[in-house]
């Protein structure tokens, strides 16, 4: 029953997301949750927060706007718990993301290279 109701979620949440809406996966985190993106550049880091996630977010759409295609390989492990958000994992190919990040700070992006948001 529980995947009944939380599967057909994933695939409009992450529509919203390819839409500039980050809102709708901060509004799915539990109260208490961890939110990795592995590697030490401008996307990655360790966040605890409802803070620190917005200002990832924020700067995610920033360096990666819906017009921009970015491709890369990436796997997301997710804990839910009562159908939220408890654990986020995000695991992509680094030297992809850190050539696009390096491109984007040679083209006077300086965020694209700013340390991790933790938190």
């Amino acid at each position: 029953m529980y995947k009944r109701i939380v599967r057909p979620r994933v695939p409009d949440t992450f529509a919203s997301i390819n839409d500039g809406n980050y809102q709708v996966m901060a509004d799915s985190l539990a109260p208490s949750f961890a939110y990795r993106l592995h590697g030490e550049h401008a996307l990655g880091g360790y966040r605890t927060s409802r803070e620190a996630m917005t200002l990832w977010w924020q700067r995610l759409m920033r360096l990666l706007p819906g017009g921009v295609r970015h491709e890369n390989t990436m796997i997301q492990l997710m804990t839910l718990a009562w159908g939220k958000v408890t654990e986020v994992a995000t695991l992509e190919d680094l030297q992809v993301l850190q050539r696009a990040l390096e491109a984007m700070a040679g083209a006077g992006t300086e965020e694209a290279v700013a340390a991790p948001i933790q938190g």
